[in-house]
């Protein structure tokens, strides 16, 4: 049994007149959530969230496609191995080409999230079937007012608060690449959505330290490797737009408390380049953006 929660987001054509006789056809159980000013992506995914009643949930995006046994295939595999998320592989559909993609890991079951997440920076949410009652009790939202990036916090967030979260390498999901998209609209600005995407994933690692079912191994990743990661991308964006701020900005106690947690042992062995590029930037700030420039 699937439930359909259509959200229109003050649409401005003949969707939702469209999408009520589909619906009106279909036999399912559907409810049409209407907002009469546009509230954006993630006020419409949260509030068709809070609409749901069934035991899973997932978010289509409404330019995409999903194969037939998008839900089927998903839910199969969420039972059987009684896992919070279960998530599959999507094609990246451009006018001219599909490209397939995968989860980029041997390993295809991981009982904690945080070892999923160490293993692979992001996945996307829009291919994932969530168990309802985990979202639920973690609390677990999309950040309002999110133009760029919300689905890396979403999912940097949930992750690692997950038990056996199980991987398919059946690509049931297409993502439709067209202009009118939001990311195509911000790239004529690529420095400042690169900025506002670093920003986004600096607030999420900060909620993971923070949560007490997180493991210790994820925290000490955050900590020692993605936090100072982050901070070395956010210092070279800000240098695109104003060198003096970057300069200023790499010799402030808190951007340089960051970047001293990269110097050990484990970060030189898990990302030498975070080591190497967070010493020089204490060390030669000068000489490490002469030679990366």
């Amino acid at each position: 049994n699937i439930e359909i929660i259509l959200v229109d987001d003050s649409s401005s054509d003949n969707t939702l007149e469209l999408a009520q006789g589909v619906l009106k056809n279909s036999g399912r159980t559907y409810k049409i959530i209407i907002h009469e000013i546009n509230k954006g992506i993630c006020i419409s995914r949260n509030d068709g969230f809070a609409a749901a009643n069934g035991k899973y949930i997932a978010f289509i995006d409404s330019d995409d496609l999903i194969k037939n046994n998008f839900f089927s295939h998903l839910h199969k595999l969420a039972v059987e191995n009684d896992s919070d998320i279960a998530i599959c592989g999507f094609i990246d559909r451009y006018p001219d080409r599909d490209v397939k993609e995968t989860v980029k890991t041997k390993k295809h079951f991981f009982e904690n999230g945080g070892d999923l997440l160490i293993r692979v920076p992001f996945v996307y949410v829009w291919c994932c079937l969530y168990r309802r009652s985990f979202l639920k009790s973690k609390e677990l939202k999309f950040f309002n007012g999110s133009t760029i990036g919300e689905d890396v916090e979403f999912q940097i967030k949930a992750i690692p608060r997950a038990r056996n979260i199980i991987i398919s390498d059946e690509c049931l999901y297409t993502y439709v690449h067209h202009s009118n998209m939001t990311t195509v609209a911000y790239s004529k600005n690529i420095l400042l959505v690169r900025k506002m995407g670093v920003v986004v994933e600096l607030r999420a690692l900060r909620y993971v330290l923070k949560q007490a079912d997180v493991s210790a191994k994820l925290k000490k990743f955050v900590q020692y490797v993605l936090r100072p990661k982050e901070f070395i991308d956010l210092l070279k964006y800000v240098r695109q737009y104003d060198k003096t701020k970057s300069e200023r900005a790499v010799k402030k106690r808190t951007v340089k408390k960051v970047l001293c947690n990269a110097l050990n042992f484990y970060t030189l062995v898990k990302k030498p380049e975070v080591f190497f590029k967070s010493l020089f930037l204490i060390l030669m700030p000068g000489l490490y953006y002469k030679i990366r420039s």
